[in-house]
């Protein structure tokens, strides 16, 4: 665990996923059955608190998962880490993270003048 994904619950998400996949059983040993552990470890971490309120996250992982099949999920789960560690190094990214989140939850966002 990383000190970004302390502060951010989907670094931790996908880290946690990717551990889920090292550590899988050897039974899952094709890409199709890595997608499906995968598909039912999620649904088993939704219940877990850290990652509570992040239907949203847990909607485009399994929609994800369903789809680029031709592309190994771990290589994916991967690129999406180091794209969210990088994005997180930067306070631009975060601050637009922060604005989407205010706006998700119905905030108006404007200027003042003064």
């Amino acid at each position: 665990m990383t000190i970004l994904s302390q502060e951010n619950p989907v670094i931790l998400l996908l880290e946690n996923m990717l551990e889920a996949l090292s550590t899988a059983p050897d039974n899952i040993n094709n890409e199709r059955r890595r997608r499906r552990y995968l598909l039912n470890w999620l649904e088993s971490a939704r219940q877990m608190s850290a990652f509570r309120g992040m239907a949203e996250e847990f909607t485009t992982l399994r929609k994800l998962l369903a789809t680029n099949t031709d592309i190994p999920v771990a290589n994916t789960l991967k690129s999406l880490l180091e794209s969210g560690n990088n994005a997180a190094l930067y306070d631009l990214y975060r601050f637009r993270s922060a604005l989407a989140a205010c706006r998700s939850l119905g905030w108006q966002i404007g200027t003042c003048a003064w």
